[in-house]
C-alpha cells in the first residue's frame, strides 16, 4: 500500500501495531480501538481482500474507510466475468479488425461458423480473475494474429441511462443491441480500469452486448495479453446490477 499526499500518513503491516497508523489490516477484536486512534478517518482492510495496483483509497477526518473480509475488485467494481466466446478468426495483416466476420452478422449462439483453422462454435466461459480480467488466452488458447468475440445478455428492469466501461490493450469493437458503439485499432498501448467509457441507453429486458477483440502478430512476452475488463455503471461509476428476473 502507498500512503502519500496526506499529512502524517503512514503505511505498514498490522503486526507493527503502530499507535497512529493510517492503514491497518482489519482485526474485529481491535476495530473500535483502531478507529479511535487512527489519524484522520483511518483505512481498515480485511483478510483475503485484494486491491488492484493503482487504486486510490481515501478516508476523511472522522469518516474511516473499511473494506471487509474477502472483498474482491471484480465483485466490488461489477466486472462482467461470464461470457460466451467464439474464435479464433484470422487477423492476418491486421485486417481482422475491419473484416465483418459471421458473429457480427448473426449473433445466434447456436450457430457454427468458419474460423481461422476450421469450424468454430460459441462456448460459455467464466473468468476467475480477481481483477475482473477476461482472458481469451484461457478461453480460446494462446494464439496470435487472430480475432475473437465475446457475447452476453444484460437484463434490467427498466430503461436506463448507463455507461459501458472497457479496459483493453488490444484492438476492439463494441456493439449494443446490434448497434455499433465504438472501436480502436491499436495494440499494446496499456490497459487500465474504465480506460474507455460510452454513454448509452439500456432498454427494459434483455440487452445484447458483443465485443470483438483482436490479437496481432508480435511475439514479445509483453504482447501476449489478449484480455479485457468490462462493466456497466451509472455516470458516477457505480456498477449497475443485473436483474435476476
Amino acid at each position: 500500500l502507498r500512503a502519500d499526499n496526506c499529512e502524517n500518513a503512514e503505511a505498514f503491516s498490522d503486526d507493527e501495531k503502530k499507535e497512529k497508523s493510517q492503514i491497518w489490516k482489519l482485526d474485529p477484536e481491535r476495530e473500535s480501538r483502531q478507529n479511535t486512534q487512527a489519524i484522520g478517518g483511518g483505512i481498515f482492510i480485511g483478510e483475503n481482500t485484494n486491491i488492484q495496483d493503482g487504486c486510490v483509497l481515501h478516508a476523511d477526518e472522522g469518516v474511516p474507510l473499511t473494506l471487509g473480509e474477502n472483498v474482491t475488485v471484480a465483485e466490488t467494481f461489477g466486472f462482467l466475468n461470464d461470457w460466451h466466446v467464439i474464435g479464433p478468426f484470422h487477423n492476418d495483416g491486421r485486417m481482422g479488425f475491419m473484416e465483418e466476420f459471421a458473429p457480427e452478422v448473426d449473433p445466434d449462439l447456436k450457430k457454427t461458423h468458419t474460423g481461422k483453422n476450421g469450424k468454430v462454435k460459441w462456448k460459455k466461459f467464466t473468468s476467475k480473475n480477481p481483477y475482473g480480467k477476461f482472458d481469451f488466452n484461457e478461453a480460446i488458447g494462446p494464439v496470435k494474429k487472430v480475432t475473437a468475440y465475446a457475447s452476453r445478455q444484460f437484463i434490467v428492469d427498466s430503461d436506463l441511462d448507463v455507461q459501458l466501461r472497457l479496459g483493453c490493450k488490444n484492438a476492439w469493437k463494441i456493439w449494443l443491441n446490434g448497434k455499433y458503439i465504438f472501436g480502436r485499432d491499436e495494440y499494446h498501448r496499456g490497459s487500465r480500469i474504465d480506460q474507455y467509457s460510452f454513454p448509452v441507453k439500456l432498454k427494459k429486458g434483455a440487452n445484447h452486448i458483443l465485443l470483438k477483440i483482436c490479437q496481432n502478430k508480435q511475439m514479445e512476452t509483453w504482447t501476449r495479453e489478449w484480455e479485457f475488463q468490462f462493466r456497466i455503471t451509472d455516470s458516477l461509476g457505480k456498477p449497475i446490477s443485473e436483474s435476476k428476473n
